[in-house]
């Protein structure tokens, strides 16, 4: 033991004489600070958690242990990633500046029953210094959509009866006729229209109704509520939707912080100007048509109204090119298309680098499989008067006899919408 005291006294003897002998010598530092999360408590804001049903007014108590929680530092380097659940009291960080983000889950496009929650701040790390959070309160930031009927509808329909939902340009949900869950689409800014398709069999006849509802926001619950009503069809709708001399139409109702729907009903509400009371206005107002009508449809071979036989086109001689010009006059904003077909499925369009649902104007990840097939996308549609939706080369990729449809949707830079639907028959 007495040699070992020794040796070791020896060699601080030599550490402190070696730094007597150089003036160069300065004591190592660590730009570093602390972060102490233990009273970083989340909560989510009451007034937006959603409630039980309509008859409880239960609110839903939402489990945050899995709450996302990521630390992200301004320089880029890669972010810290805790569960809520499983976050350490204090964590050692560099000197700079953070920013904190809150999630409840990593958003989708579309999923059900699932509302996204989140928040976020900043925060600065100093050196040997301990930084505190304070409480952080998350907020609703999907849109949460449900379907209903009223009674007098629901009556005339079909086992057959589906609703489809797209919306934020790649979101979509399909709601069966009985379909009381609520789905939940990624909001995304800029992207503000939401497309409603009905169909099926209603009073006995084949339906296709097609809506666009626009300027959806993010934190907004919505009810689609589909009815009857007397008179002429709305001018912003398309498709069939005159079953047995009835015409059908959609609201788009605000859901409160209570579970309650808004009908329009209440005084301070605007309400709905298709609504006369049932009785016979001799000045009935105009619908509002917001931008008015975005685009015209036109083709040389192709029937926009009718059906269309695959076979009849393509690039073979002797075969037609399918094309639909198209003339925006406001300037494309978006050219979405969405395809409804039991042959071209989601599994089968991967292979050639699509999905069923695209945007020409924004094609994003799609954009070299659309270039491939011949389409025009990105800076050759936006923002452009003319454009085409050419499926010239999309016909040899439809092998499977029956029916397939292309849903056109047009939005103009002024928020106008324009929708066609294109139907191909495969013998």
């Amino acid at each position: 033991m007495k040699n070992k005291i020794t040796t070791i006294a020896a060699g601080l003897g030599l550490m402190f004489a070696g730094a007597a002998c150089s003036e160069q010598w300065t004591p190592p530092t660590v730009d570093e600070g602390t972060l102490s999360l233990e009273g970083l408590t989340v909560e989510v804001d009451k007034q937006q958690k959603p409630v039980v049903s309509d008859a409880s007014r239960a609110i839903v108590e939402i489990d945050k242990s899995n709450f996302i929680v990521t630390i992200t530092p301004a320089d880029g380097t890669e972010p810290t990633v805790y569960t809520y659940g499983s976050m350490p009291e204090v964590v050692t960080l560099k000197t700079g500046s953070y920013g904190l983000t809150i999630e409840s889950h990593k958003v989708k496009d579309a999923e059900w029953e699932n509302p996204y929650y989140t928040t976020s701040t900043t925060f600065e790390i100093k050196k040997n210094s301990i930084t505190r959070l304070d409480p952080q309160i998350c907020v609703f930031k999907s849109i949460g959509v449900a379907v209903s009927y009223t009674d007098e509808l629901r009556a005339l329909l079909g086992d057959d009866v589906n609703v489809s939902v797209i919306a934020n340009d790649m979101g979509r949900l399909d709601y069966s006729r009985d379909e009381t869950r609520v789905g939940y689409f990624k909001a995304i800014e800029g992207s503000t229209t939401m497309v409603v398709t009905l169909t099926g069999t209603i009073a006995g006849q084949n339906v296709n109704f097609r809506k666009a509802y626009t300027d959806l926001e993010a934190g907004q619950r919505r009810m689609i509520v589909f009815k009857t009503i007397p008179g002429p069809q709305p001018p912003e709708q398309t498709g069939t939707v005159n079953p047995g001399g009835i015409t059908i139409d959609s609201d788009l109702d605000v859901i409160d912080v209570n579970g309650n729907v808004n009908t329009g009903e209440d005084p301070e509400q605007p309400k709905d100007p298709w609504d006369n009371g049932g009785g016979d206005d001799p000045n009935p107002p105009t619908p509002p048509t917001p931008g008015g009508d975005a685009a015209t449809f036109t083709s040389e071979f192709l029937d926009l109204e009718g059906q269309n036989n695959v076979d009849n086109f393509g690039s073979e001689d002797g075969q037609k090119p399918a094309v639909v010009n198209i003339h925006c006059e406001k300037g494309f904003a978006k050219l979405e298309v969405h395809i409804e077909s039991a042959f071209l499925t989601p599994e089968m369009l991967q292979g050639v680098g699509l999905d069923t649902d695209f945007d020409l104007a924004n094609p994003g990840s799609f954009a070299e499989g659309l270039e491939g097939l011949g389409f025009q996308v990105g800076d050759a549609v936006k923002g452009k008067t003319d454009s085409t939706f050419d499926i010239t080369g999309f016909m040899p990729l439809i092998l499977e006899s029956g029916v397939h449809k292309f849903h056109i949707t047009v939005t103009d830079a002024e928020g106008g919408v324009s929708t066609l639907i294109l139907t191909l028959v495969k013998n």
